[in-house]
This record gives structure tokens, sequence and C-alpha cells, in this order.
């Protein structure tokens, strides 16, 4: 996470990205969570569809399946 102005726009270019290869794959987004001040890190177990969100101010699961 990158604080204050990005010359490279690196956050913005990578939600860019994700919309494009979500939408190639025929997918939708059901909720987005972006911007703002709080770091958040992602992890999805394709063996069980669980997703992990981590915040500084704990995690969040959901499941997939």
């Amino acid at each position: 996470m990158l604080q204050g102005n990005d010359p490279f726009k690196i956050g913005s270019r990578n939600i860019e990205a994700v919309r494009q290869n979500v939408q190639q794959r025929g997918l939708y987004v059901a909720a987005t969570d972006l911007g703002g001040a709080v770091n958040r890190t992602v992890h999805l177990d394709i063996s069980t569809g669980e997703v992990t969100i981590k915040m500084p101010n704990g995690a969040q699961s959901l499941s997939l399946a």
C-alpha cells in the first residue's frame, strides 16, 4: 500500500486488470471494497472455496462453494 500520491497508479491499474480478467471469464463481481487507507490481503483456498480477507482490524471469511 502506497501512501500519498501514486504516480504509477498501481491500485487503479490492478483494479482494472482484475475487472477485465473476471469479465473475460464470464464471471461477475458481487461486491467490492476498494480504495481508502486500509490495506487488505485476500486468500483463496481453491480446494474448499473459502475466501479470507485480512485487514488490520481483523479477518473475515466467506465461502464460494
